[in-house]
């Protein structure tokens, strides 16, 4: 189980204090009760909805007392015993910083998950000025790991509940940076993230889906209507072209192609949707 490492990798952290704080949302596995019995000293915030990951990091937030905030998923581990010590130091030397994130890398994926310095479709932006004269070299990090300064992300109110799972790291990187912090890097202290573990066996639209909403969620909140209007009008006609098309691709293939290719088609639906709700 993904928790339990998780958590075991934290209580290997050398000279720090911690408090560790689950909040299960909902979960219809066994997964609360091997917490309770393999770390009865965690505290453990049973939701009785699963409302998504920003709001379960904002309920967790409201019972930490530390002076840092510690934003992890559950697929998290960290091998370096001195790992959290290594950032929490580079915090207290970079007061101007809102985040900051290590190296995430995730073996199953054969990849680094390196820091972004733009945020999405930026360079395509026509009359958004809200992505102007922002601090710092990095636009947002991955949300897997993330280390706030605690009164930084009381000051915003932490993550965005408009975002269920993904697109929420964005937005909080760029609000952290509209509100005068910079988004930093820690290369040399690394994490592993296993990835997607929360998305074991759901199904590719809804997925898919859920993705899409968080990207265009972010689009239609931080960037000028005219852009928003614009770009995902395109994007959607786009996605219609490549849905004929795939499907004309389908009738004339076969075997693993076949399937692939109607995974495909379920993607790009997907995103249909999610840009018909954005719009």
């Amino acid at each position: 189980m993904h928790t339990l490492l998780c958590i075991k990798s934290l209580l290997l952290q050398q000279d720090v204090k911690l408090e560790i704080i689950v909040v299960d949302n909902c979960s219809a596995d066994n997964s609360v009760e091997e917490i309770r019995r393999a770390y009865p000293d965690v505290k453990l915030i049973e939701n009785p909805n699963n409302d998504g990951f920003a709001k379960a990091n904002n309920i967790a937030a409201t019972h930490a007392h530390g002076d840092y905030l510690l934003a992890v998923n559950p697929d998290i581990q960290l091998h370096q015993v001195n790992a959290l010590k290594a950032m929490v130091d580079y915090l207290k030397l970079h007061p101007e910083a809102g985040v900051l994130s290590p190296d995430v890398v995730e073996p199953r994926k054969n990849r680094r998950v390196l820091p972004k310095k733009k945020y999405p479709l930026q360079d395509t932006l026509k009359a958004t000025t809200s992505l102007n004269d922002l601090p710092g070299q990095y636009a947002w990090v991955l949300g897997a790991c993330m280390l706030f300064p605690s009164p930084h992300y009381r000051k915003i109110k932490g993550f965005s509940e408009a975002y269920f799972l993904y697109g929420e790291d964005t937005d909080i990187c760029l609000r952290l940076r509209q509100a005068g912090y910079t988004v930093e890097w820690q290369s040399d202290v690394k994490v592993e993230h296993w990835s997607g573990a929360s998305e074991v066996g759901a199904p590719i639209y809804q997925t898919r889906l859920r993705k899409k909403r968080g990207y265009y969620q972010f689009i239609k909140t931080h960037y000028a209507e005219s852009d928003v209007i614009r770009l995902l009008s395109r994007r959607r006609v786009i996605c219609r072209n490549k849905i004929a098309f795939l499907k004309l691709t389908a009738m004339l293939t076969w075997g693993e192609t076949k399937r692939n290719v109607v995974q495909s088609i379920v993607r790009n639906e997907a995103e249909r949707d999610a840009i018909n709700e954005a719009l």
